[in-house]
């Protein structure tokens, strides 16, 4: 019966696994594949900036000036922006 008791407890005992970085972890199998030391380095590395298309309006900017507008017709409508904020009484 004793034997049988030895058993059960070298079943439920945590173990030791080492890494070929050398950092260790104590538990049950199965163990990460990844070391502490490995998942540590990824979670510090930056985030890569996605790609973003010049021209593409990105949630909360502002609409983008049209570059294509000579300069007369850009006041020209700087111009009608800012008479039809006055007379609806923007400020």
């Amino acid at each position: 019966m004793t034997a049988a008791k030895d058993k059960d407890e070298e079943v439920t005992m945590n173990q030791v696994h080492t890494y070929p970085d050398g950092t260790q972890v104590v538990g049950m199998p199965p163990f990460p594949a990844k070391s502490p030391k490995e998942e540590a380095t990824e979670a510090a590395a930056p985030i890569p900036r996605m790609h973003v298309p010049q021209g593409v309006k990105q949630t909360g900017e502002a609409d983008a000036v049209d570059t294509s507008a000579t300069r007369e017709q850009f006041e020209a409508k700087v111009a009608q922006q800012l008479k039809a904020d006055v007379m609806s009484g923007k400020d």
